[in-house]
């Protein structure tokens, strides 16, 4: 059974197109919905008014990636939307979200281009293969250090929800390559009075899609060291405001921390 609900059940849909001809479709349910649990998010799409099809699903994660290889014209033309699927197989559907980015012809070409060369970089140069984990931003409050009052997590060292407050602390693991910059910084806060405390940084360059946000984490392949991103990401190259790549600071996180209990994609 289907319904379109007047008021959408999002709070918010969002599509990301990369320009290899992938997309990355976002999503928020809204809070207090009446709809039974356990719930499962279908992702559609439409390069026609009414013609739907199954990109994907997801139980436990707010993004999509829909990795298919569609032309220009093709993809510029297309329509996604994301189903609610709730315990009754009652499916509520987002309004349609138009995918398309504007660029022309020659502009795509041009974009692609710089795309591709960064991602030959990347894998043939000075780049490190590895994943992103993105922090859930709602879910199940923890079994183990959730308050039920602040709906917080209380316990910084929480294997259950890895300090996030949410069960699995984070979404499904996606591959990713960066490019390692030569240069180092770092920066200095307080950490107690007449005490200051530096970390280094490590910058990097990273493709526009997936999004980098502040408290991403990268986990390296070879050396399975892990880095979170820190809030100043900067577009290094874009077209007509379309971010191809982008540089991130990332902060080698220390081998106590939880994060480190969180299993390697290859494990899981």
């Amino acid at each position: 059974m289907d319904t379109l609900l007047r008021d959408s059940p999002f709070e918010r849909v969002s599509v990301l197109l990369g320009i290899q001809g992938d997309a990355e479709i976002s999503f928020l349910p809204k809070t207090d919905l009446p709809f039974p649990r356990p719930w499962l998010f279908q992702i559609q799409r439409a390069t026609s008014p009414g013609e739907w099809s199954d990109v994907g699903s997801t139980s436990e994660s707010w993004v999509a990636q829909d990795l298919s290889r569609y032309r220009y014209d093709i993809l510029a033309e297309s329509w996604y939307r994301v189903g609610l699927v709730d315990a009754d197989d009652v499916v509520h559907y987002s309004q349609p979200i138009q995918a398309g980015t504007g660029l022309s012809r020659h502009d795509w070409l041009v974009a692609r281009e710089v795309v591709r060369q960064a991602t030959q970089k990347m894998r043939l140069g000075s780049g490190s293969d590895g994943w992103l984990l993105r922090r859930k931003e709602w879910g199940e409050l923890c079994t183990r250090c959730g308050d039920e009052i602040t709906n917080q997590g209380g316990n910084s060292q929480c294997e259950v929800c890895y300090s996030t407050g949410v069960v699995g602390g984070y979404h499904s693991p996606y591959p990713i390559s960066v490019e390692w910059l030569n240069e180092q910084s770092s920066k200095a806060y307080w950490r107690e009075p007449l005490s200051r405390r530096h970390i280094i940084l490590r910058p990097a360059l990273a493709l526009g899609v997936p999004r980098w946000l502040a408290g991403t984490v990268f986990i390296e392949k070879n050396t399975d060291r892990r880095y979170v991103a820190q809030p100043d990401i900067q577009v290094a190259t874009a077209i007509r405001g379309l971010p191809l790549v982008v540089a991130v600071a990332l902060q080698p996180i220390e081998t106590t921390d939880v994060i480190y209990s969180f299993p390697r994609p290859a494990e899981q």
